[in-house]
């Protein structure tokens, strides 16, 4: 998109960092359910 110049440097660098965010967020949430799966096989 940016070498075209549809949008500028800086909007691409947000749009960079909020999809950043929400990949952290979802690792986050499968680490966890990771954790919980992981003690639940361990209690078997």
């Amino acid at each position: 998109m940016q070498s075209s110049g549809d949008i500028s440097e800086d909007d691409m660098r947000r749009s960079e960092d909020l999809i950043q965010k929400e990949t952290d967020s979802y690792i986050s949430v499968v680490d966890s359910e990771l954790k919980n799966k992981e003690s639940d096989l361990l209690e078997i």
